[in-house]
């Protein structure tokens, strides 16, 4: 199925998405821990090597949850990067 959207739209959804001074944000984030030294948002990344992706985060007990500053990182922390 496709999903058809105009310019404006989409202007729109992306300036939502990068508002993280709306009330509405600041109040979804109020406590986060994921923050820098200003106390604002950090930008993670999850690296992963499964081909079908994912959308859900499994705590496994006995390595958590990973993230990274970077892309590479992520994906570094994977193996995704790694030669096969």
């Amino acid at each position: 199925m496709k999903i058809l959207i105009t310019e404006q739209q989409l202007n729109n959804l992306t300036d939502n998405i990068n508002n993280t001074n709306s009330p509405q944000f600041k109040q979804w984030f109020a406590n986060s821990k994921v923050v820098d030294k200003n106390g604002n948002p950090l930008i993670l990344y999850h690296g992963t090597k499964s081909s079908d992706g994912f959308n859900v985060f499994s705590n496994s007990k006995d390595i958590g949850y990973h993230f990274a500053v970077s892309k590479h990182i992520a994906n570094d922390m994977s193996g995704y990067n790694t030669p096969r």
